[in-house]
């Protein structure tokens, strides 16, 4: 996406242009596999580590931002980091230029941090909002409700083994509370093993299957390889998707347990947002 009235492009590596990286997940990178030499990349800490450590992005194209730092990657362009409570150390862009002032979200979870940092920069000229879940039947409780719902679907459960569906970069607030609550690490991928201990959360995590009776798995796993697999489960697995499409029961697996966990934004949520903003216009972000 290019950022209206500058040369900036955000969450996405095609084309030309300094790169605003709102944080680390796949579909925000279309394009690094090329990315060319020299090419600048602004992120927050965790997602820079994340690409130079998983992806061998040169550390010098790499520029690093806190929530609350501001820095000018172009002449007359001034850009504002805010937190976008979404996965680890995901970030928004405030972007000033030539008078107006354009908010880009990435993808975000409604809070009342988020609240604080965005209800004094209203009005916003431009608004790129991540509308992922912008339909009124869309209805999610705060995401410490829909983690005691999934710990409580543990600790009645007497299953010996509990599969829990993850990114490789997301659900980790999820993952955390079990790991809290119940003592054990979590079996993850090697990929999610490295990508948890670049964000300092190797501590819950583990490559060892004998330490734990909890996996974690992409959603693509139970989609696919662990319905093959079932018969040797013997239906005594407990498993759980945490997922904002929890209410789309539809495509739901019965023998599975859909607890409405989201790292984006409700319909209420988005409403109140745009509210919240009141943007001059908005760019819907998909």
């Amino acid at each position: 996406m290019r950022i209206e009235g500058t040369r900036l492009v955000a969450d996405t590596f095609l084309g030309t242009g300094t790169v605003l990286l709102s944080h680390y997940h796949r579909d925000h990178m279309v394009g690094l596999d090329n990315l060319r030499a020299g090419r600048v990349i602004y992120c927050s800490p965790i997602t820079a580590n994340l690409l130079k450590r998983m992806d061998g992005v040169p550390a010098e194209q790499v520029r690093t931002a806190d929530v609350g730092e501001q820095f000018e990657p172009e002449g007359g362009v001034r850009v504002t980091v805010l937190d976008s409570n979404h996965c680890p150390d995901a970030i928004m862009f405030l972007v000033e230029a030539a008078g107006k002032r354009v908010l880009y979200t990435g993808d975000f979870r409604l809070n009342d941090a988020v609240r604080r940092q965005c209800a004094p920069l209203a009005p916003v000229d431009l608004l790129y909002l991540d509308t992922t879940y912008d339909a009124p039947r869309y209805r999610f409780p705060p995401q410490h409700e829909a983690i005691e719902e999934a710990l409580a679907l543990i600790r009645s459960s007497d299953a010996p083994t509990v599969f829990i569906a993850v990114y490789t970069i997301g659900k980790d607030r999820l993952l955390g509370a079990v790991h809290r609550a119940f003592g054990e690490p979590i079996y993850v991928s090697k990929a999610k093993f490295t990508a948890c201990s670049l964000m300092g959360l190797g501590h819950m995590v583990t490559r060892d299957k004998q330490a734990t009776r909890f996996r974690a798995y992409a959603r693509g796993y139970f989609e696919r390889y662990f319905k093959m697999q079932r018969a040797y489960h013997r239906g005594d697995s407990l498993v759980i998707i945490p997922t904002g499409w929890a209410i789309d029961e539809g495509d739901h697996d019965p023998a599975y347990h859909y607890v409405p966990y989201s790292e984006h934004c409700d319909y209420a949520e988005l409403c109140e947002f745009r509210e919240l903003l009141r943007p001059r216009r908005i760019v819907a972000l998909l």
